[in-house]
């Protein structure tokens, strides 16, 4: 164990491993190379989470515990950040091989005792062949909590915090570091396009790809299409709608009910549904409902006006939009991804909530923009600048002509507690430090799910609307798992 002084000296921890704690009086030590360290002898990430690294070939290479608290007066000559708030610095060994392009990239991972998780990126070493991170000192400060409930999430640990240092490969060595490029390796491994028939959310296995007869079953009535969010799959975005909901809808839609599973990240919402329209035979003509869940309302929404849309084999008569960034999220802007994912791994750690596979199908693609970060890969991605704001394409969509659907939406005004109050407010304890005063779910503002800027069928009117309060605690990934969302699907929906 080593004691932290609050000076800016730099601290041998191991063979080339060094740490500077401005601020910070306490201690630091190396612990067992475990996922994000160890107490007691026991894990402190849980199987998701360290089964998520493995299918990524994230490896730990270093494990920090420190437990420290903050002092005043720290001196001009610390490393401090763009906020001048005083850094900690870890500098460890460099891996792979030496150059311009090295073939694996580390990243740091550091899990507070309030379960909030957050990613940080290589800098330049102060010495060759060394990669230093660089961690706001304040965050790294232990701080007095409340007494534990008993429950843990993906990462749970008790008065220390945890910086682990992980290393994953790139696809190849050398490869061109572009994320759109790394974003689309991972999806056309894991995410390709494929239209299933959906014949129960909470059974993944149940799957089956659709052949010609089953298109023209799919054609002899209305029927139902669900399209998933960001980084998720049908059967992890749906999986905690309530069975006997689910079973009601399919005998409504006379067992017509499909999926459309695709890239999230590679491509934007047009690619998707021209992608979707490609799969449909010639000379079937389809009549669907669509129940969304985030991005894929604006995929629905790219299908209902794919040109030329007086002959297209999908007519979409309704649109359920759930959690839907119809007006963009600050989160998809290029510049914020690093606040995205933090803000997505701490919720996933904090907030698992629905089955299993909606964590897991998350956790995948929060870490696919890991190593796109890490990588300093150049780039937007277009599946998360199409949800971008300030960017051409929410405006671009809004003044296509659509086919005459109706549209149905369903948000939350979500009140962070814990850990997520901490990660989500700012010093002030006041303004979201992504959204401002804005009220949203933790990832889409919640009055850009019914409203687009003037697009048609903009804003969906309030009695076609329903919004979650705050005293409920709904955010973004646990819409399907409440009563109030299969009610709403039931009385919209096949009657």
């Amino acid at each position: 164990m080593t004691e932290l002084h609050g000076g800016t000296d730099r601290i041998a921890l191991g063979p080339d491993i060094y740490v500077q704690a401005p601020g910070l009086v306490g201690s630091v030590e190396l612990a067992e190379r475990a996922v994000l360290g160890t107490r007691s002898g026991e894990e402190a990430a849980t199987p998701t989470l360290v089964a998520a690294l493995d299918r990524q070939d994230f490896a730990v290479l270093h494990s920090l515990e420190i437990a420290a608290t903050p002092v005043v007066g720290v001196g001009p000559q610390a490393n401090r950040g763009t906020d001048d708030r005083p850094l900690l610095s870890l500098e460890v060994p460099g891996v792979g091989a030496p150059g311009p392009t090295p073939d694996q990239i580390q990243v740091a991972l550091l899990a507070d005792e309030e379960g909030i998780v957050s990613w940080h990126y290589p800098q330049p070493g102060s010495m060759p062949n060394l990669v230093r991170f660089d961690v706001p000192a304040d965050t790294v400060a232990v701080q007095e909590l409340a007494p534990s409930d008993g429950t843990r999430g993906l990462v749970s640990i008790i008065g220390k915090k945890l910086l682990s240092v992980l290393v994953f490969p790139l696809i190849e060595a050398g490869a061109e570091y572009i994320g759109q490029k790394i974003a689309e390796w991972w999806e056309n491994n894991n995410r390709p396009s494929g239209v299933r028939r959906f014949i129960g959310p909470a059974d993944g296995t149940a799957l089956t790809p659709i052949d010609g007869h089953g298109w023209s079953r799919l054609a002899e009535g209305r029927a139902l299409l669900f399209v998933h969010g960001t980084f998720s799959s049908s059967h992890g975005g749906f999986g905690a709608l309530d069975e006997s909901a689910w079973g009601t809808l399919s005998s409504r839609y006379g067992s017509r009910v499909f999926s459309f599973d695709h890239p999230s990240l590679s491509v934007d919402p047009h690619a998707n549904a021209s992608t979707l329209l490609s799969f449909v035979p010639p000379g079937i003509q389809l009549d669907v409902d669509v129940v969304t869940h985030s991005r894929g309302g604006l995929v629905a929404r790219a299908l209902a006006c794919a040109a030329p849309i007086d002959s297209s084999p999908i007519r979409v008569g309704k649109i359920i939009h759930v959690g839907a960034p119809n007006a963009g999220t600050a989160l998809a802007d290029v510049e914020s991804h690093a606040k995205f994912v933090d803000r997505m791994s701490t919720l996933l750690n904090l907030a698992p909530d629905g089955p299993l596979s909606t964590v897991a199908d998350i956790l995948d693609g929060v870490l696919t923009v890991v190593k796109i970060i890490g990588c300093n890969a150049v780039g937007a991605l277009p599946g998360l600048s199409a949800m971008d704001p300030r960017k051409d394409w929410l405006p671009e969509l809004g003044q296509r002509q659509a086919q005459p659907y109706t549209g149905y939406a369903i948000g939350s005004d979500y009140e962070p507690k814990g850990g997520l109050l901490k990660l989500m407010r700012g010093a002030d304890g006041v303004a979201d430090r992504v959204f401002g005063m804005l009220p949203n779910d933790v990832v889409v503002p919640s009055h850009g799910v019914y409203e687009a800027a003037g697009a048609a069928g903009f804003p969906v009117p309030a009695e076609r609307r329903i919004g979650f309060d705050r005293h409920e605690s709904i955010w973004h990934c646990a819409y399907f798992g409440q009563s109030r969302t299969s009610d709403a699907l039931l009385n919209w929906l096949g009657g």
